[in-house]
């Protein structure tokens, strides 16, 4: 018999990794950056130290794995649902509240 399927991603109460590289200089300004749909904040920890700005911290959230509308439903970690690429299409308004 086969092995169960395991879920790519699973659900779970803990909040997701927030990657915070430090700072190579007394930093003097923060930029928030927010990764793109189904990423996360270790997928752009190594582009930092390449865009050479040791005044700047850089906090990197990832967003909680959930269901995306546009992808069937499946879970990957995004900032709110996607239920369209048209830019005229509907938006999660509750997502981007919550």
């Amino acid at each position: 018999p086969a092995a169960p399927r395991r879920p790519l991603m699973s659900f779970s109460s803990a909040p997701p990794p927030t990657v915070i590289p430090a700072a190579a200089a007394p930093h003097s300004a923060t930029v928030f950056l927010l990764h793109g749909l189904g990423d996360t904040a270790a997928g752009w920890a190594p582009a930092v130290p390449a865009l050479a700005l040791p005044h700047v911290k850089f906090v990197l959230p990832t967003a909680p794995a959930r269901p995306v509308s546009l992808n069937g439903g499946a879970p990957m970690p995004a900032w709110a649902d996607v239920f369209s690429l048209d830019p005229g299409g509907p938006e999660d308004e509750r997502g981007f509240e919550a």
